[in-house]
């Protein structure tokens, strides 16, 4: 007659003779601790010793030993499974405020000795202070569903919640090509800002023992970290598909050993409000459709970082001063078909850096990117360091910056905006070589008499530097005056973007006097194409005023000056204004 154990616990049935039990009969167990809490199955009686089996099962999530064989030397009960190896076996209930750390401890350590995975319910698993280490080569974790584990800090001498780690034999690749962790949420604090100090995951234990290469994570949360992800030497070859990473920042080594080749981001989420940086120093790493949500990223040494289709954003306008990417040393990092976005806030700094090494073909480089942020960009007094800015630059500091395709706000071209202090290319824009080398000036009379001078002037710049001087004077007749200006060449569909910094002497409303700046496009004989002439200044600029330029070089058009127009005329006999700091970047579509 069978045991009719089916309703019985783990305690219970512990508690029974082996000799009720008949070998190679299946008795089935409702639940191990509580009835909610699982952990039943499927189990065999078999005779024999396993007293040194037993003891990688301490838990007894498997091998359940009765109480008057405590040692298991005649026999002992055997759960039958196929695949792999749950918590909740070994007492993980998934109650939320239950601590389940014991349990997990033992699973995962069953699950690497026998060489399986490890596989969690659809529940919230609490496990209070705790690390656990995955042995990649032997076991992952995954769940049915989704499962979230939450952590109160970490175990005594540890600084990570999870430490993935691999083996020492390149030739483990095939049994490392695998997801390492998938449909999993790692939990710390609760409370934004209040993020744990330490490590979320940890990917190789630094040493070549510990090589971690070829594998997966797969929808994989971390929050609550300072630090989400952390990558340490001997880590090559990593996919992250569809991971959100929110509160804490990515680490990597400063070293070459053994680390950095194709690291790669799939569909990921990246958030923080802390302004604190993912470092990126060693290796070579491409984000394929990912957001970056005031999560900045900076690159330094010989990093290669690749953003394809990404977004950054500045969400509900948060920050004042968004950073979204640094490159420094002989750092690249290229955005391609890209979204920026500041939203609509006015902000007091570019939201990207370049402070790449001159001369060699590293930076900051974007091609088919959208630029989002209506018309309240206003830079020009947030430079690095607190320095001032000479135009609204997307991209501060003197790295090399290369730009092609930019959409600027669904092709409102007069919002383009210049790329950095490298992309310019007027010759002698701030008028440091004391002479108009790289400019033209010429003569407009309209129907009058008088004269126009340009004079280079030692310390009337916007910085204390050179700057151009026009002065024009109306002796007689209508209006005279003349321009300056500097082409370069361009090709129809080109992007133009810049500015120039002017200032006046006189008050010029109701039409005294005239300054104007404008963009004139020739063809190749040097006729004119098309002009744009911005809106005249109606009011005495006693201080320096920056007009910003930019526009779609349009068809036949084969070069395109920045020109400075000063006339005196009848509301106004005598006029002078100021000129500096010039700057047009060319932009191919």
């Amino acid at each position: 007659m069978d045991l009719p154990v089916e309703e019985m616990s783990y305690a219970q049935v512990k508690a029974l003779s082996a000799s009720v039990f008949r070998p190679g009969f299946v008795y089935a167990l409702a639940y191990r601790d509580h009835p909610l809490a699982g952990g039943g199955g499927n189990f065999i009686y078999m005779p024999g010793d396993f007293s040194q089996l037993v003891k990688v099962d301490p838990l007894e999530g498997v091998y359940v030993r009765l109480n008057e064989d405590s040692d298991a030397e005649r026999g002992v009960l055997v759960r039958q499974y196929h695949g792999a190896i749950c918590p909740h076996w070994f007492g993980a209930r998934g109650q939320d405020e239950f601590n389940d750390s014991a349990a997990i401890y033992a699973a995962n350590d069953f699950a690497a000795h026998s060489a399986r995975p490890l596989r969690f319910q659809n529940k919230t698993y609490y496990v209070g202070r705790a690390s656990f280490d995955i042995q990649a080569f032997s076991t992952s974790w995954f769940s049915e569903g989704y499962c979230l584990i939450k952590f109160d800090g970490f175990a005594e001498d540890k600084n990570y919640a999870l430490r993935v780690l691999g083996t020492d034999s390149y030739l483990s690749t095939v049994r490392l090509a695998k997801p390492f962790i998938a449909n999993i949420g790692i939990f710390g604090t609760p409370t934004k800002n209040e993020e744990i100090e330490g490590v979320g995951v940890v990917l190789s234990g630094n040493s070549t023992e510990t090589r971690l290469s070829s594998g997966s994570f797969d929808y994989l949360s971390v929050q609550g970290f300072r630090t989400a992800l952390k990558f340490n030497d001997h880590c090559w070859k990593i996919t992250f598909n569809n991971a959100r990473l929110g509160w804490g920042i990515i680490e990597t080594p400063n070293s070459i050993q053994d680390f950095g080749e194709s690291m790669i981001f799939r569909d990921c989420f990246f958030y923080d409000t802390s302004g604190e940086f993912s470092e990126f120093r060693r290796g070579e790493w491409k984000f394929f459709g990912c957001s970056f949500d005031n999560a900045p990223i900076r690159a330094s040494n010989d990093v290669i970082l690749d953003v394809y289709g990404g977004h950054f954003e500045n969400p509900k306008s948060k920050s004042e001063a968004p950073m979204f990417a640094e490159a420094y040393n002989e750092a690249t990092i290229r955005l391609d078909g890209t979204w920026v976005g500041l939203n609509n806030r006015a902000v007091k700094a570019p939201p990207f850096l370049c402070m790449t090494k001159p001369g060699l073909p590293v930076g900051i480089s974007f091609h088919n990117c959208k630029w989002i942020c209506y018309d309240q960009y206003d830079v020009v007094e947030g430079g690095a360091n607190g320095g001032e800015l000479n135009h609204q630059f997307l991209v501060d500091g003197g790295g090399r910056v290369t730009a092609r395709g930019w959409n600027f706000l669904n092709w409102r071209d007069w919002l383009a905006i210049p790329m950095s202090v490298s992309s310019n290319v007027l010759v002698n824009a701030d008028f440091a070589s004391g002479d108009l080398t790289g400019w033209a000036q010429a003569i407009a009379h309209l129907n009058g008499v008088g004269t126009f001078d340009v004079e280079i002037t030692k310390s009337s710049g916007k910085g204390g530097t050179p700057c151009a001087e026009l002065i024009a004077t109306c002796q007689s007749g209508q209006a005279y005056g003349g321009t300056i200006q500097q082409s370069v060449s361009v090709r129809p569909g080109e992007q133009i973007a810049g500015g120039i910094w002017l200032k006046n002497n006189w008050d010029a409303s109701n039409n005294a006097g005239l300054l104007i700046v404008s963009i004139v496009y020739k063809d190749a004989q040097g006729v004119v194409v098309n002009e744009i002439r911005y809106a005249p200044y109606t009011k005495m600029l006693s201080d320096w005023t920056y007009r910003r330029v930019g526009g779609i070089v349009p068809v036949g058009a084969v070069s395109a000056a920045l020109r400075v127009e000063v006339h005196a005329n009848i509301g106004q006999r005598h006029v002078t204004a100021w000129v500096d700091e010039a700057h047009l970047s060319v932009m191919p579509l």
